[in-house]
C-alpha cells in the first residue's frame, strides 16, 4: 500500500486564558492558536492485516505504546474496525513538553493520513472527536487553517485570517520542563480566575501591532521568564503550558542565557 508523508507543524498560543476546573476535571480556555514553521515529518503506511502498530522515531521521548500516536491509532481502529497493520515513522524537530503541541500535531497528522489511506473514510467531525480523546490541542491541528480562536476544552475551533507578517524565535530552555498536569494544578491554587475572553475581542487584539498586544498566558505563573531585554516593538510570550517562549522580533540572531533560540516564521 502507498505511504503518505506530511509535515506536522508546531503551534503557538498568542493568548491562553484558563478558566476554573469543571466538574469533569477539564478547564475551559479562550485562546488564539497559530501554526509555526517548525515541524515534525510524519510518514504513515498500511501493510498487512494483523492489527499491528509500529511506530518509530519516538523512542527517545516516550515509553513504547504510550505516545499520542499510539492512542490515535487505537481510537481509529475502534472507530473503523480496521485490522490493517499501521506503520508510522516520525522525524522529530519539535521539542517535547514545550507548549508547541508536537505530540498533538503528530496525532492529528496520523489520523488525517489514516483517513486518507484507508478504504473506510470517517467524517471530519468524527476525526475531531477522536482527536479530542487524544488531547485537547488535537482538534486545532485537524483543521486546515493557520490560525484560530479556540474555546471549550479545545474542541470549539473558529478559524480566523492568519497574520504572516510576524517572525522571531522559539526560546527552548536547556533543562527546565513543566508538565501539563503540574501547570494546571498550580492554576487551581489561584485566588481569583479572570473571565474568559470573547472571540471578537481576541480577533481585534490580534490585528494590532504585536508591540501593543495585551494578550496573556495564565501559565506564566509556573514558568521561568527568560532574562532578556526587549527592544522597541518586540514581544515575549509564553506558549501553551510552557516551557518554550516566543520572541517576536526582527533581529537576525538572539543569545539568551539558559535557552537555545530557533528562528521561525508564522
Amino acid at each position: 500500500m502507498p505511504a503518505l508523508t506530511v509535515n506536522a507543524y508546531a503551534k503557538v498560543n498568542w493568548h491562553l486564558a484558563v478558566g476554573e476546573r469543571r466538574s469533569d476535571g477539564y478547564h475551559p480556555i479562550a485562546s488564539v492558536f497559530q501554526r509555526v514553521s517548525m515541524h515534525d515529518v510524519v510518514t504513515v503506511s498500511m501493510q498487512g492485516y494483523q492489527s499491528r502498530t509500529t511506530i518509530t522515531g519516538l523512542e527517545d521521548y516516550v515509553q513504547a505504546g504510550h505516545s499520542t500516536v499510539d492512542k490515535a491509532v487505537s481510537l481509529w481502529r475502534k472507530a473503523t474496525l480496521s485490522k490493517a497493520d499501521v506503520l508510522v515513522s516520525i522525524k522529530k524537530n519539535i521539542p517535547v513538553q514545550s507548549g508547541l503541541g508536537g505530540g498533538s500535531s503528530n496525532a492529528a497528522a496520523v489520523l488525517l493520513a489514516l483517513n486518507s489511506l484507508a478504504d473506510v473514510k470517517l467524517p471530519f467531525e468524527t476525526l475531531c472527536r477522536l482527536g479530542l480523546e487524544v488531547g485537547c490541542d488535537v482538534p486545532f491541528f485537524m483543521y486546515d487553517c493557520d490560525a484560530a480562536c479556540v474555546f471549550g476544552i479545545g474542541e470549539d475551533v473558529h478559524p480566523i485570517t492568519a497574520r504572516h507578517d510576524l517572525k522571531g524565535f522559539v526560546l527552548i530552555p536547556y533543562d527546565e520542563k513543566v508538565s501539563t498536569a503540574t501547570a494546571y494544578n498550580a492554576l487551581d491554587r489561584r485566588k481569583s480566575v479572570p473571565a474568559l475572553d470573547l472571540e471578537d475581542s481576541l480577533v481585534n487584539e490580534y490585528a494590532k501591532p504585536c508591540g501593543q498586544w495585551r494578550f496573556r498566558n495564565d501559565f506564566k505563573l509556573v514558568n521561568k521568564r527568560p532574562n532578556l531585554g526587549l527592544e522597541e516593538g518586540e514581544r515575549l510570550l509564553l506558549t501553551g503550558s510552557g516551557s518554550c517562549w516566543i520572541l517576536l522580533s526582527d533581529r537576525d540572531a538572539i543569545d539568551c542565557n539558559g535557552f537555545s533560540a530557533v528562528s521561525v516564521t508564522f
